[in-house]
């Protein structure tokens, strides 16, 4: 940093500058407001990651490249106007940069690039450009204070996560280009309720103003939300499509539903109402159990927090009950016998289990983080053989009835 000078907080980077080197400014925290001159093409890896004091920054025409994690926890910065001519901006650039509350990208670049924006808590709206094709791996997670994204017809990409954790986020509008949405890019958009899919899109739809993300060609349900309606045609329900849909409450699987990926609800913390068409012939709820139940073997694949297990269930999948928050007990039938990878996991409100029979096997992990969890009634007799089966740390709380 021998050649920058700051004087009050302010620094203004020479003319003979090409290039801001990596880490030059890393972690200056005196640092309020810089002024780069034309010169600069390129700002280096982590160059100012960490001033927390940085306001204010003034990029010229003639930076073509970010790097990686450039201006990463630079909490106090609000404002970015990023260069026409700039090209290429590396993972994480901007992340944690939690007062950040617009930034305009300009028309030259081509894709968003991971964690770019990540966890920039105070940005309420993105505009992003024609031109644009992928928005890759955690570009916009947890900016939960994001309201509105307006996605361009160039668009082709949505990778894994890229919109997780945006909370305040209410409508999603999928352009015709998009030909990949990957698994979880709008997980735990608890506020979002209505999906649209354009009509010209080959690849994926919104039938019936379903306010969901189908795969057209294997009528496969992708990315549901809070207002989701399942399409009777619909015969897949992919992997965690409802991840995170702290707000929906109830929900039905039609006739024609054959397959549904693993945690599908996880984290419904709200959802109380399940129910399955009487004339599927593959999955069931009976007796009102507000569970989904795979027929033919006596398994349940998803439970909610007003679950009551049938006495003819036999297994509990893995994951079942995933981040039930809100679930404070469980009954577990005589009929179980299996129960299976984190099948309770970060149920952190469950407070008791209570068993019925002597289930065969318990997956070591069906438990996990449930810190609420107090007492694991087992029947009489048979401490010592549940101790057996659940990990050391909940031996203290078996309790024979």
């Amino acid at each position: 940093m021998a050649k920058y000078k700051i004087k009050e907080g302010v620094c203004v980077i020479p003319k003979c500058v090409k290039k801001i080197k990596e880490r030059a400014f890393d972690q200056c925290q005196d640092l309020t407001s810089i002024t780069i001159h034309e010169s600069v093409a390129t700002i280096g890896t982590m160059a100012f990651r960490g001033c927390t004091g940085l306001t204010e920054i003034v990029m010229p025409e003639s930076l073509g490249e970010i790097g990686y994690g450039a201006f990463e926890d630079c909490t106090a910065l609000r404002n970015i106007n990023l260069p026409k001519g700039i090209v290429y901006i590396d993972e994480g650039a901007f992340r944690d940069c939690t007062s950040l509350t617009s930034v305009h990208i300009p028309e030259s670049m081509t894709e968003i690039s991971d964690s770019t924006f990540r966890g920039c808590s105070g940005l309420t709206e993105i505009s992003i450009p024609e031109g644009v094709t992928i928005i890759r791996d955690f570009a916009f997670c947890f900016c939960d204070s994001l309201k509105g994204i307006a996605l361009p017809d160039s668009l082709t990409k949505i990778c894994s996560f890229a919109f997780f954790g945006c909370s305040a986020l209410t409508e999603l509008n999928i352009p015709a280009g998009v030909q990949n949405v990957e698994l979880r890019s709008f997980a735990f958009c608890r506020d979002l309720k209505s999906i649209i899919v354009s009509d010209d899109n080959p690849v994926y739809d919104s039938r019936q103003g379903c306010n969901a993300i189908i795969e057209t060609s294997t009528d496969t349900l992708i990315q549901g939300c809070v207002s989701t309606i399942i399409p009777e045609s619909v015969i897949k329900i992919g992997y965690a499509a409802f991840d995170g849909c702290t707000g929906l409450t109830e929900i039905h699987i039609p006739a024609n539903v054959k397959e549904f990926g693993m945690q599908t609800f996880a984290s419904c913390t709200s959802l109380k109402g399940m129910t399955v068409a009487a004339d599927n012939p593959v999955y069931d709820s009976r007796q009102g159990c507000n569970a989904i139940i795979e027929t033919a073997t006596d398994t349940l694949i998803q439970g909610c927090l007003s679950t009551v297990i049938p006495e003819s269930v036999k297994r509990i999948y893995k994951w079942a009950f995933k981040g039930c928050n809100t679930l404070e007990s469980i009954v577990i039938p005589e009929n179980v016998l299996e129960i299976g990878y984190g099948a309770f996991c970060n149920c952190r409100g469950l407070k008791s289990v209570a068993f019925k029979g002597s289930v065969h096997d318990i997956d070591k992990r069906a438990f996990e983080d449930c810190g609420a969890l107090e007492t694991i009634y087992v029947p009489s007799d048979l401490s010592e053989y549940y101790k057996k089966l659940l990990p050391d740390p909940l031996h203290d709380k078996v309790v024979e009835l």
